[in-house]
């Protein structure tokens, strides 16, 4: 309950000390909107979001599913003793964790050659 106090209090204080005149004002415009990104770009972008955003989901979800059993062992275990063991299957698990390397789509490589060739002709 706690953290979910948290984040709503995090969400909510970007917007408390503003009118809501002044936070309609801040909001852009649908042809600010359409100006700024191609539709086909934002439909990329979205789909992206919602990937990552079900991915989120997931590990929210497991996250949930082990703190009960967390919660069990660190009442029977004891702060200390626990924050060690804890601590050390984390090491453990960083280690087999191999390290991510920046791949780029072929989806994304296609969108910056087709965007450099878009810019070649805007040129010409």
């Amino acid at each position: 309950a706690i953290s979910v106090a948290m984040v709503l209090m995090a969400l909510t204080s970007l917007v408390r000390h503003m009118g809501p005149e002044e936070l309609w004002q801040k909001l852009p415009s649908q042809e600010e909107l359409q100006g700024k990104v191609p539709r086909h770009q934002m439909e990329q972008q979205l789909q992206k979001a919602w990937q990552r955003l079900c991915y989120a989901s997931v590990a929210v979800e497991e996250v949930l599913l082990m703190l009960p059993g967390e919660v069990k062992d660190l009442r029977s275990q004891g702060l200390q003793s626990y924050a060690a063991r804890t601590k050390d299957r984390f090491d453990r698990w960083l280690a087999t964790v191999p390290e991510k390397e920046e791949v780029i789509d072929d989806e994304e490589e296609e969108e910056a050659k087709d965007e450099q060739t878009r810019k070649k002709s805007a040129a010409i």
